[in-house]
Order: C-alpha cells, then sequence, then structure tokens
C-alpha cells in the first residue's frame, strides 16, 4: 500500500504543480497524534517555504478503495495550494479541497 500510495504523490505532485514542494510522509500505524482518531491523512503546509509533513494513518487507509486512498492524498496536497489563505483550517477550506479533489478525483461506478 506504501508502493500505491507513493506512486500517487509523485502523480499529484507533478499534476497539482507541487513538484518544488518537499512533501516529507510519516507513516502510522494507528490514530495520527494529537488529531482525530478517525483522520486517515493530516497534511501540515508551510507555505512559505514550499514544505508540509503529511502523516497517514495506515490503519484507515486500509479500509478506503484505492480510488479513495487516491482522493485522500489529492485532498491532503490541495492543503499545500490554500494554505496561504488567511484562514486556513477552516470548516470553509476543508469544504474547497474535499470538492476539489471529488472534481479530480470522481466517484466512478465499478
Amino acid at each position: 500500500m506504501k508502493k500505491e500510495i507513493r506512486s500517487y504523490l509523485s502523480e499529484w505532485k507533478h499534476r497539482l504543480l507541487l513538484s518544488d514542494w518537499n512533501i516529507i510522509v510519516e507513516w502510522h500505524r494507528e490514530m495520527i497524534p494529537d488529531h482525530d482518531k478517525n483522520a486517515g491523512g493530516v497534511i501540515t503546509p508551510d507555505w512559505r517555504y514550499m514544505e508540509a509533513t503529511l502523516h497517514l494513518n495506515l490503519g484507515k487507509m486500509k479500509l478506503l478503495t484505492k480510488q479513495e486512498r487516491e482522493r485522500m492524498i489529492v485532498h491532503e496536497l490541495l492543503h499545500c495550494l490554500t494554505s496561504p489563505l488567511k484562514r486556513t483550517g477552516t470548516d470553509q477550506e476543508e469544504l474547497l479541497v474535499t470538492r476539489l479533489a471529488l472534481i479530480l478525483v470522481p466517484h466512478r461506478v465499478q
């Protein structure tokens, strides 16, 4: 699964023009420390330095389909693009990146 996720990161960093960002991935077997127990992924971007740390909960990721995992990666990477906004971390930002991720990785009929 890590290989699959790394391929999504590589592809979507390129597609979202984030190739110049340094994104460090931290893998967690269970809950991501200091975050909601149900969080599958959390990214902490610093747009000033074009760096981010992406925390992934492998236990939660296993419960998702490949498409859902891809969409989650896209969702988290989109936070890098929205991070310069004045009010990051708001419900409005979450809605924005969720909708954009659905546009980029739409639901597909299996």
